[in-house]
């Protein structure tokens, strides 16, 4: 029988999904029969946890300063979920129903990798500034990155797509010509080289 694992990498969740993911944690081990002892304990996880909620929001006004603070509060955050994932796992010796009540995700068993969902509602927005284009498309389950694509001309199948792999359902492609249109998509990246694309969509630059 394989041995049930924790998800216990969660860097490239959204900065406001790390948040709600921590969040959640702390939720479901508060007065948890099952884990009443944890490492780090829940006071000093949910310190993590409150430090990187208020550093988030102080950063949303853009100050350099206070953003290089939120990027520390971050890492010291995934360090203590990567910690605290790994302390639950030995307490759940294996029992999946204990470890379904800690509120962090269990790992995928490689035979059964779900498939992956093709990307919906995908759009092609303008930008802040000329020359930008952002490209935003509904997250989609099981995506471990987004490749975010364009090309200036009408695409047939061999187009030469220019593409963005980030971490992110929303990127901005910058540097584009004003005035000029620009076809764009979007692939899903999953495990097992899974991949899926949105549809194409087009506008024109500002």
């Amino acid at each position: 029988m394989k041995s049930e694992t924790f998800v216990k990498d969660y860097a490239k969740l959204s900065k406001s999904n790390l948040d709600k993911k921590a969040q959640e944690v702390v939720s479901k081990l508060t007065d948890n029969p099952h884990f009443p002892v944890t490492s780090p304990t829940l006071a000093e996880f949910t310190a993590f946890q409150e430090t990187y909620s208020i550093d988030l929001i102080n950063a949303s006004s853009g100050d350099k300063a206070a953003i290089g603070r939120k990027n520390e509060s971050k890492q010291a955050l995934c360090k203590a979920m990567r910690e605290l994932a790994t302390d639950l796992e030995s307490t759940a010796k294996n029992n999946r129903s204990k470890m379904l009540t800690a509120g962090f995700d269990l790992a995928v068993m490689e035979d059964t990798v779900p498939s992956l969902a093709t990307p919906v509602q995908f759009m092609l927005k303008e930008g802040i500034n000329p020359g930008e284009v952002i490209s935003v498309v509904k997250s989609v389950p099981q995506a471990i990155t987004y490749s975010h694509e364009y090309t200036g001309d009408n695409p047939t199948k061999d187009t030469v797509w220019i593409t963005k792999v980030v971490s992110t359902a929303k990127y901005t492609h910058t540097g584009l010509p004003s005035g000029a249109r620009i076809w764009g998509r979007v692939a899903a990246i999953g495990r097992k080289e899974q991949i899926a694309y949105s549809a194409v969509v087009s506008r024109m630059v500002q």
